[in-house]
């Protein structure tokens, strides 16, 4: 029997535990993805749990001559002139979230361009963010069921739930998951809108009202919302949990990547050493006090490919803050940094209000005691005002 023979035979009889030791040990990659792998599925069971927990339980109970919303553990009543035949639970604009991926919003600026935000709908792009920051389960209702009514799911995410033709007593309970932007559930009396429930996180309340053909509006009723912190704080962790899931995703990835290239690492030794000769002749020109610091970062490819992607990303960002953003804030919250820094960048903490501040005020500035600042902590505001001296204060973002 030939030698690779008998070693073939003696790795076959190895135990599985003892293959995998090996696999290993050759490969210390595989033990970090198997950990990563691990991560992620705990990560994903954790994310579930919260996005659960976001959900703010519903129940709407319809009398004949009276309809009783419990949400947010408060309660609100409101008188029916007469007897709903069918109640919508709406689901939003897939278009219209309090922030959009291109900044724009509809909470503070106002600036949101559904015209845009439509014709870039369809891009792999666009698609790709609005699945990546899960969207779709923004004001979104799950777990529609009534008691006596039939519920109908829509098309576009909505619920119908056609109450029977009884004046009998019907009690509809849901949940709205993530609420962000204002939810509406609408009673109807036949082909008309004849009550409507809105529920407005943003600004703060939950609002009944009835709803007369003319679009004139009576009895309405109102509370504030939200009182329980539980579904906004699941809201947090939840975000925070699908930033470490993405993360965990792409250290993976660039794993992946590096396990496919090590085998061609001898190749891609053999290109290297085949570099034109001017190259180390170029990099004998440049100052040893600056040549030394780089020997001790760029020790091996693998260091030289860290440091390209950095100045890549670097390169990338810088791009978008001139090209995308002309060098200049595009929201309130950085006209106000941008403020700050120019009083800094003048030598002073805060300027002198002017005679005429109504035409100048914004947001988040206060005008105090004859002196004019804004009401931010100072840190980002000062690392502007040196990018503000030199004349860029576009760099200071991108560093």
């Amino acid at each position: 029997m030939r030698q690779s023979e008998v070693e073939e035979t003696q790795r076959q009889r190895l135990p599985i535990s003892h293959r995998v030791s090996k696999l290993l040990s050759q490969w210390p990659q595989l033990r970090l993805a198997g950990y990563l792998l691990a991560a992620l599925v705990v990560l994903l069971i954790v994310q579930n749990a919260l996005l659960a927990l976001t959900a703010e339980p519903l129940r709407l109970v319809i009398a004949p001559a009276r309809a009783t919303l419990s949400f947010d553990g408060q309660r609100l009543a409101l008188p029916l002139p007469q007897q709903p035949t069918a109640i919508v639970l709406a689901a939003p604009d897939p278009l219209t979230r309090e922030f959009q991926i291109d900044g724009t919003d509809t909470t503070n600026n106002f600036s949101l361009d559904p015209a845009y935000i439509a014709r870039i709908a369809a891009t792999p792009y666009y698609r790709f963010q609005a699945w990546m920051r899960d969207s779709s389960s923004y004001s979104s209702w799950r777990d529609v069921r009534a008691g006596g009514a039939t519920v109908a799911p829509q098309l576009d995410g909505s619920a119908l739930v056609t109450l029977g033709g009884s004046a009998s007593t019907v009690t509809l309970d849901a949940a709205l998951l993530r609420p962000e932007t204002p939810s509406h559930v609408y009673l109807r009396c036949g082909e008309n809108i004849c009550g409507e429930i809105i529920i407005d996180r943003n600004d703060r309340y939950v609002l009944a009202h009835n709803l007369a053909s003319d679009g004139s509006t009576a009895n309405e009723q109102k509370i504030y919302f939200p009182e329980s912190p539980l579904p906004f704080l699941a809201e947090v962790g939840y975000l925070l949990a699908q930033v470490a899931l993405w993360s965990l995703t792409l250290l993976l990835l660039a794993l992946v990547i590096f396990g496919v290239l090590v085998p061609f690492g001898p190749l891609l030794a053999a290109a290297v050493a085949q570099l034109p000769r001017g190259v180390g002749a170029m990099a004998s020109r440049v100052p040893a006090r600056i040549r030394t610091p780089l020997r001790r970062i760029v020790r091996d490819r693998w260091d030289a490919l860290a440091v390209l992607t950095v100045l890549g990303s670097f390169g990338y960002v810088l791009w978008v803050a001139l090209a995308e953003y002309q060098g200049q804030p595009h929201i309130l919250d950085a006209s106000a940094y941008i403020f700050q820094a120019k009083i800094f960048a003048s030598g002073q903490l805060s300027a002198p209000v002017p005679s005429h501040l109504g035409a100048f005020q914004g947001p988040f500035m206060i005008a105090s005691s004859d002196r004019w600042f804004t009401m931010f902590p100072p840190m980002t505001s000062l690392l502007l005002a040196v990018g503000i001296v030199l004349h860029a204060p576009w760099l200071v973002e991108p560093l």
